[in-house]
């Protein structure tokens, strides 16, 4: 499986992401989808670990009640040409939390892929 079919496939991301512990695709109702396929202007449905769990997690990790976090979102933008991909959050009030979340992947001149991850002013870059 290739880095981007790794970071569409939200519902693996338990599997190995210490922050998130599951991602439901839904509709405008809030109706998970069958295909679990994010697309734009569907909704997503997060459960996070903040902070994050301790290393290595799995699917089977047990969620830290003390620390879960629910966050309802609008999948703004799919690109799988530039591998791009974000949200944004619904159930705040945009002036005060309004970021939207974008991910986006690049291969490096050595042939890596490249992850960046940023947030309005706030941003992290990681090479995988």
């Amino acid at each position: 499986m290739s880095v981007w079919e790794t970071l569409l496939d939200f519902r693996a991301d338990a599997e190995w992401n210490p922050f998130v512990r599951s991602q439901t695709v839904t509709n405008a109702l809030g109706i998970p989808t069958d295909k679990q396929t994010p697309e734009e202007n569907l909704r997503l449905v997060i459960q996070a670990q903040i902070p994050p769990l301790p290393l290595p997690v799995d699917v089977n990790t047990p969620t830290d009640p003390t620390h879960a976090q629910t966050s309802f979102e609008n999948i703004t933008h799919i690109d799988t040409t530039n591998r791009r991909l974000a949200w944004r959050a619904i159930m705040l009030p945009q002036p005060l939390l309004g970021a939207e979340r974008w991910q986006a992947l690049s291969t490096t001149e050595d042939g890596k892929t490249f992850y960046e991850d940023f947030k309005k002013d706030l941003k992290h870059k990681q090479s995988l």
